[in-house]
């Protein structure tokens, strides 16, 4: 069958739930996240980003290590109809002001050592984003037209 949008993608993700979706380092571990995992946080998050009036073409900026986090904010960003601006890890403090400055970001999610200078952009990190957005159910979130 072939997909509008992303978004089709996520039916596979229901398909496919206990099956293993990310695989990434912390700290001295290994983190697994199933497919399940990676949907209900993204819902959650899409319910995140609208308690906070984050709207429709409205943009969330990704800056961190690669972990399942990050992809469960991408999922949840489009979710809501917002827009990613994803950053790489290594790209400088400055340059991340700066991007988010000229996307006019409403969110910063990023890892917890990495600081936009003399931003007031509200921020969420990736380390505590789960326990962050707990509270938003996480078995269904409509996705945009």
């Amino acid at each position: 069958m072939p997909r509008q949008s992303l978004l089709d993608y996520l039916e596979y993700f229901d398909r496919y739930g206990g099956d293993t979706a990310c695989v990434h380092r912390r700290g001295y571990r290994q983190a697994r996240w199933s497919y399940r995992q990676v949907l209900e946080t993204a819902r959650q998050f899409a319910q995140e980003l609208e308690a906070r009036g984050v709207g429709r073409g409205e943009r969330v900026l990704l800056w961190g290590e690669n972990c399942a986090e990050w992809v469960a904010a991408f999922w949840g960003t489009l979710l809501r109809g917002a827009v990613v601006v994803p950053l790489d890890r290594i790209c400088s403090p400055e340059f991340a002001a700066s991007v988010a400055r000229q996307a006019g970001a409403r969110l910063v999610v990023s890892s917890q050592e990495l600081v936009l200078p003399g931003d007031s952009t509200p921020a969420l990190h990736f380390e505590n984003l789960v326990s962050a957005i707990i509270r938003h159910d996480h078995r269904q979130y409509p996705s945009p037209a």
